[in-house]
């Protein structure tokens, strides 16, 4: 043998005892005890130990590594009648099996220091008995259980079968043959992923071994791939040993198309989607693990921000299913009329059918081949490349479905299909209504924020025409006075800054910016200034100039309600003041008033409530639109009120005590 043959030899074999072994190791650590799972761990161990020291023999090991793998053979044969025997334990065939193994493990084992031979013989037997024992669980075993027992009466059975022809040919010989010595190993680590299958199908041996279909998707892809890599290899250097003098050049371009060829294979989508299904075919018992598809639509959903997003992941979901590259949501609107809504990799290319909705209502809302159903075929005119429709389905109402392109391979359409299909459009319906009801609930929501600004502002139009009206009233009596004249002129000024304020209000909104500090001494002496014409005219005490962060125009207007209220509810003879003072880190603004007080009920029940007012002519609004600015800037309101007494309303704000900001006030 050459150099590089030896060197792909030994390539080979530890690349097979490398996968016993960690088949082994995942076996053993999902093992949840029982004897049936502790024969069949201890059978593939045996195994991967025997084909690593078959492997360092092949290295050069001592002597001593050859004989501790005969003692490893001859033991795994021994687990391997045992893991048999305990499928059909309880017979008399078992009983009679079980005495002859013994003997034969032991014979064996004796025969190691003796001659090669006479182990050969004793081998022989093992495998023959072996091979009956198998055949008799077979026939044994129920039609329903045979599917999870194949792999492992396969493995067994082919095991002992090659097993049957090598110590044949040593007992005839005197000796195995070295290749005969090299195909065991092989061999027996071929066995093992059957072995690791069983132990996947199989509930009774207690090996909770979970055969992820994503695992052996790409285990059996990379197998594959070192296979083919392996075989490309050993072609190449044939080629260049055998090929003359061009044998350099025909190695070279025989490498370059192999790699050619496993880059376009490995890069095709059809070729990924054929292997999914030979996979899911052949090694589960069911093609789709429902866990995985379920927890994949929810990851996909979970980070949408809006019911496009949402939707466009509903399709990707259902095509991944069948394979197909895309597809197109149809949702049923107000009218009820399909209307597409979002689209993965296809095209509409028409205005869709009026009673399309009750046509797929006609069908009970099953999942449709579209070529099969003369009502609906049109639809393959119109979207592109449209072959399945998906309906989605909540609480027995058609809210919309999907269309999904033609897949990649061909589909059939079995139960389990639509099973599935129907499973996954069923959580998708759920979320996608979820996101309709919450984008209508976000559409009242501006309408209700719309509403309580437009009654804000009519408070405060309100209280402008009651200015206006005061200032016409007294006109007709001082107005020749300058000083009256002077008054009225500072008067409609701040009307007029106040009405550009509400239109301010009304552009951007009842936020206001909320970053500027704020005199509150200086705003309260405008405030108070603006009111002094009034009956009774409100005083201001200011001990402290402090400082806040609001919005000044904001600030102003609910400031200048609560003013107001007290003014209005106070006789002329009365008397409403207001002070200014540091409370700790808060600024403090008291607004006293000797008027008719409100009693304890009303505080408890309707103060700071929209639409209830102790005034004949009030609308309820600017209490309720203080507390709501205040506590929005981290204040608070507190009311102490006894009927016929009078009230004191504090106003409480965070103070900005060493803030050196420029104090910005109205104008």
């Amino acid at each position: 043998m050459s150099l590089t043959g030896a060197v792909l030899l030994k390539a080979l074999v530890g690349l097979f005892a490398l996968m016993a072994t960690l088949l082994a190791a995942h076996v053993c650590a999902a093992w949840r005890g029982g004897l049936r799972g502790a024969m069949l761990l201890s059978w593939m161990s045996l195994t991967a130990a025997w084909a690593v020291s078959q492997f360092m023999v092949l290295l050069g090991a001592p002597l001593g590594v050859l004989v501790l793998g005969s003692v490893l053979d001859v033991l795994r044969a021994g687990f391997a009648l045992g893991l048999i025997l305990v499928s059909i334990r309880g017979s008399r065939h078992s009983r009679a099996v079980l005495v002859v193994g013994v003997a034969l493990v032991g014979l064996c084992l004796i025969s190691i220091a003796l001659h090669p031979r006479l182990l050969a013989v004793f081998q022989l037997g093992l495998a023959v008995l072996l091979l009956s024992s198998v055949e008799q669980c077979w026939r044994s075993l129920p039609r329903s259980g045979r599917w999870a027992e194949k792999p492992l009466c396969l493995a067994l059975c082919a095991g002992a079968a090659f097993e049957l022809y090598v110590h044949s040919e040593a007992a005839i010989l005197g000796a195995m043959t070295p290749g005969a010595w090299l195909a065991r190993t092989l061999v027996a680590c071929l066995a093992m992923p059957l072995a690791w299958l069983f132990a996947a199908r199989m509930e009774s041996a207690r090996v909770a071994v979970a055969a992820s279909r994503s695992a052996v998707m790409h285990s059996t892809a990379l197998i594959a791939s070192g296979g083919y890599l392996l075989l490309m290899s050993a072609a190449g250097f044939y080629v260049r040993d055998f090929g003359g003098q061009w044998g350099a050049a025909l190695q070279s371009v025989l490498v370059f198309a192999g790699a050619l060829l496993f880059v376009v294979l490995a890069a095709s989508e059809q070729v990924r989607a054929r292997l999914r299904l030979f996979m899911a075919r052949h090694f589960f018992r069911l093609r789709y693990d429902y866990r995985h598809i379920w927890r994949s639509l929810t990851q996909r959903l979970a980070g949408k921000t809006s019911f496009t997003e949402a939707a466009q992941e509903v399709i990707i979901s259902l095509a991944a299913l069948i394979e197909s590259p895309g597809g197109v949501l149809l949702w049923v609107d107000d009218s009820g009329r399909f209307t597409p809504r979002a689209q993965h990799d296809c095209s509409v290319f028409g205005k869709l059918p009026a009673g399309l909705a009750r046509t797929l209502k006609e069908r009970d809302h099953e999942v449709v081949r579209l070529g099969e159903d003369a009502h609906l075929s049109p639809l393959t005119s119109l979207i592109q490349e449209a072959c399945l429709l998906v309906p989605l389905i909540r609480q027995g109402r058609l809210q919309g479905a999907v269309i999904l392109r033609a897949p990649r391979i061909a589909l059939e359409l079995d139960w389990e299909v639509r099973d599935a299909l129907k499973t996954l459009a069923l959580q998708a319906t759920t979320e996608l209504c979820h996101w309709q009801a919450f984008d209508a609930l976000l559409a009242s929501r501006r309408f209700d924020e719309t509403n309580r600004l437009a009654t804000f502002v009519l408070h405060d139009l309100k209280n402008c025409a009651l200015h206006l009206s005061l200032l016409h009233d007294n006109a007709k009596d001082h107005l020749p006075k300058p000083a009256f004249q002077a008054d009225l002129l500072t008067a409609l000024g701040e009307l007029s800054s106040r009405m550009n304020a509400l239109m301010t209000t009304l552009k951007s909104g009842m936020g206001g910016d909320g970053h500027q500090a704020v005199d509150l001494g200086a705003l309260l002496t405008q405030l108070i200034h603006s009111m002094a014409m009034q009956s009774p005219a409100p005083s201001l005490h200011v001990q402290d100039h402090l400082q806040v962060r609001a919005d000044v125009t904001q600030l102003g207007r609910v400031i200048g309600h609560l003013i107001q209220n007290a003014i209005d509810a106070t006789e002329p003879a009365g008397r409403v003041w207001v002070n200014l003072t540091q409370d700790g880190h808060e600024a403090r603004v008291d607004i006293h008033d000797t008027g008719q007080g409100m009693s304890e009920d009303f505080m408890r029940d309707k103060l700071f409530k929209p639409f209830h007012t102790t005034k004949p002519n009030g609308m309820g609004i600017g209490t309720f639109e203080a507390m709501h600015y205040i506590q929005s800037q981290g204040g608070q309101i507190e009311v102490i009120s006894r009927a016929g007494e009078g009230t004191t309303m504090t106003v409480r704000l965070p103070a900005l005590i060493d803030e050196p900001e420029q104090a910005q006030v109205a104008a």
